[in-house]
C-alpha cells in the first residue's frame, strides 16, 4: 500500500472516530500509531497543553519515547518545548551534535536510541 493510500485510510480512521464521539485520548493515541505507521518512525509522544496552559504528555507509542517526553518536561528543555514556545517546527538531524542547544534533552535522547527528533506544532483553533 502506497503512503498516500496509508495516509488516507488513517484520516478517515481518525474522522470516524471523530463522528463515533471517542474519547479524545484513544483519538490521540491512534494518531500516534498513525504517524509511526505512515512516517516509519521508531517513536511518537503527543503533549497537549492542559487547561493550566503547561504541557503534558498524552500519547506515545514506545516506553522509550514516554520517557524522553518526561524528561523534557522535567529538564524545561528540548525540540518539543521549543517548537511548542516558537510555533515552529523543528527538525534535528543529529542529536550527538546537539548538546550545546540542550545540554540535559540531548544527551539523554541519545543514550534511550535516538539518532534524531522532530517536533512539529499541531493547534486546534487557537
Amino acid at each position: 500500500m502506497g503512503r498516500e493510500q496509508q495516509l488516507a485510510e488513517a484520516l478517515v480512521g481518525l474522522a470516524d472516530s471523530l463522528a463515533d464521539d471517542i474519547d479524545p485520548v484513544v483519538l490521540v493515541e491512534r494518531l500516534a500509531r498513525n504517524c509511526v505507521d505512515i512516517t516509519g518512525a521508531d517513536a511518537v509522544g503527543i503533549m497537549v497543553v492542559s487547561g493550566r496552559g503547561d504541557l503534558r504528555t498524552l500519547a506515545v507509542t514506545e516506553v522509550d519515547a514516554e520517557a524522553l517526553e518526561f524528561f523534557q518536561l522535567q529538564a524545561d528543555e528540548g525540540p518539543c518545548l521549543e517548537s511548542f514556545r516558537e510555533g515552529r517546527r523543528i527538525d534535528v538531524s543529529d542529536l550527538e551534535h546537539s548538546g550545546d542547544r540542550w545540554p540535559q534533552v540531548a544527551p539523554f535522547a541519545v543514550r534511550c536510541g535516538y539518532h534524531s527528533l522532530h517536533a512539529l506544532p499541531l493547534r486546534v483553533r487557537r
